[in-house]
């Protein structure tokens, strides 16, 4: 924790740690994974879901 001018009390949260991190994916920063900014997870997180979903799709129809 730091304090700022006028004794203002500055305090990270989670939340904009998250979108400073988002940012830094979509500058395509090295080391950052890929964003899938309308979901607002990983485009990785992203792909696993859509693999999921289609194994559940798959799996139901065949029953």
């Amino acid at each position: 924790m730091k304090t700022g001018p006028a004794s203002q009390l500055y305090i990270s949260d989670a939340l904009h740690a998250y979108f400073g991190v988002c940012g830094l994916s979509l500058m395509q920063e090295p080391e950052v994974l890929a964003m899938h900014p309308a979901l607002n997870i990983s485009q990785r997180t992203a792909d696993r879901l859509v693999a999921i979903h289609r194994k559940w799709r798959d799996s139901s129809v065949e029953s």
